[in-house]
């Protein structure tokens, strides 16, 4: 809160009035900001979640692969014990 003596000056308080003013402008130019930054922060942990889970699912289709081609198969020369290396 500020105070204004009396006689009011003209000049003073339009001069306070502009600085209240400018003082409102740019806490609203920062509250949009920290907006636009907490959707961004919000956007970026999903993203972040997704790939986790992509990542995820690819590592147990990399290791289910990997199992599945070092097993002997039925009727393979490994699986019935003939290997001549």
């Amino acid at each position: 809160m500020d105070y204004l003596n009396k006689p009011v000056n003209p000049a003073i308080l339009r001069s306070k009035v502009a600085i209240f003013s400018e003082l409102r402008r740019k806490q609203r130019n920062l509250e949009d900001v920290n907006r636009a930054l907490l959707a961004e922060v919000s956007s970026r942990r999903r993203a972040e979640e997704q790939l986790r889970e992509l990542n995820n699912t690819l590592e147990q289709r990399s290791l289910s692969e990997r199992l599945r081609c070092s097993c002997p198969r039925p009727g393979s020369a490994i699986a019935s014990g003939n290997s001549r290396i």
